[in-house]
């Protein structure tokens, strides 16, 4: 799918979110990417000439998000180039709609793709095609927001990643709408928490933590699961 989407003129996306192991998929597309398309990372802080170091030693050209990103991520579109970003700030938070709005103006396409360390030690990436690819309007928007926060619920509860079914998406309605933005910002709220959760748990196994260090872990993990325990009941 990504050699099809790069054979093809115009620029192009490809959007995922913070989850681990989720630059392993730079490398892949900048080869998909050749001599002939530009390739650019969005990065908060690049390092060096504005680059992003992979694991491999490589490093690769960023547009840092500063008040030029839109020029500079237009620019680059209109030249056929090839853009990469996740859409939510940290792992767990909310994500945001705004690349897919721009993509929409740009006319331009979307591919997403997503990482998952398998129970054998491998590493599963998935490059998919979402509901939306063109994001025309509000409803492939809010289908590709609802596409990318059930990989990442998938992903972060160790669930076997699968592609989800591209649903129906009915005409949106002001309460609609909103019932579905509460229900994105819960569905964060509760996997930021599930994370906060799993880094307790990761500290607690370090057996180089104090006896008074442990003791203050287990508390704060003992409020954090009964918070978890209190939002999946309600």
């Amino acid at each position: 799918m990504l050699r099809e989407y790069a054979a093809e003129p115009g620029g192009f996306v490809c959007c995922s979110a913070h989850i681990p192991f989720v630059k392993l998929f730079i490398p892949l597309a900048r080869r998909m990417a050749g001599e002939t398309r530009q390739l650019r990372v969005i990065a908060r802080e690049p390092v060096g000439d504005n680059e992003v170091s992979l694991w491999n030693d490589e490093n690769v050209k960023a547009i840092r998000t500063d008040h030029a990103v839109l020029l500079h991520t237009r620019s680059l579109l209109r030249q056929n180039g090839c853009l990469i970003l996740a859409v939510d700030k940290e792992q767990g938070e909310f994500i945001s709609s705004n690349i897919f709005r721009f993509v929409g103006k740009m006319h331009s396409r979307i591919l997403m793709w997503f990482t998952q360390l398998q129970p054998d030690g491998s590493i599963l990436l998935r490059i998919l095609l979402p509901p939306g690819p063109l994001c025309r309007n509000e409803n492939e928007i809010r289908a590709n927001l609802d596409f990318v926060a059930e990989n990442v619920r998938r992903i972060l509860q160790g669930d076997q990643m699968e592609q989800p079914r591209a649903r129906d998406v009915a005409p949106a309605t002001m309460e609609g709408e909103r019932s579905r933005e509460i229900h994105r910002i819960q569905l964060y709220s509760n996997l930021q928490l599930e994370a906060r959760i799993k880094r307790l748990e990761t500290l607690l196994q370090d057996g180089n933590a104090s006896v008074i260090q442990r003791d203050m872990l287990e508390e704060r993990l003992g409020l954090m699961r009964a918070e978890m325990e209190t939002r999946a009941g309600v």
